[in-house]
């Protein structure tokens, strides 16, 4: 099997999307003074743009492999959905973490990363049927 054939395998595509969430949440939760110190250097809001960017990429892509006709119609739908309730969630267990706190700010950033990736899949989906 081709490596391009691999990765558009349903089981490829939905086991990266749940592994990609464990290092989501992991580093989301853990507690302020325990962060790898490049997190730290890096834009907090560009960080989560394309975090939450590629967690949105890689639903759609797990959704579209999908065995229920439903989730295969609303794809788009479901993967922002989901996206976004794991970025408002993460917000809300922060309050509870030493040393971070819930932010809107970071909510919106994720919201923009979902935002963005979706024009990118739009437009690459346009050029290929083009």
């Amino acid at each position: 099997m081709g490596a391009s054939r691999f990765c558009e395998s349903p089981r490829f595509s939905r086991a990266v999307f749940a592994l990609y969430q464990i290092p989501v949440f992991v580093l989301s939760l853990l507690r302020g003074d325990r962060l790898p110190p490049y997190v730290l250097d890096m834009n907090d809001k560009f960080l989560h743009a394309m975090e939450f960017g590629l967690f949105f990429l890689l639903a759609a892509n797990a959704l579209r492999h999908s065995r229920s006709a439903f989730l295969k119609a609303r794809t788009t739908a479901v993967a922002v959905s989901w996206t976004l309730a794991v970025g408002g969630l993460i917000e809300v267990l922060q309050e509870r973490v030493p040393g971070r706190t819930g932010d809107v700010a970071d909510f919106i950033a994720d919201a923009a990363g979902v935002a963005l990736a979706y024009a990118a899949m739009r437009v690459l989906r346009s050029r290929r049927t083009a």
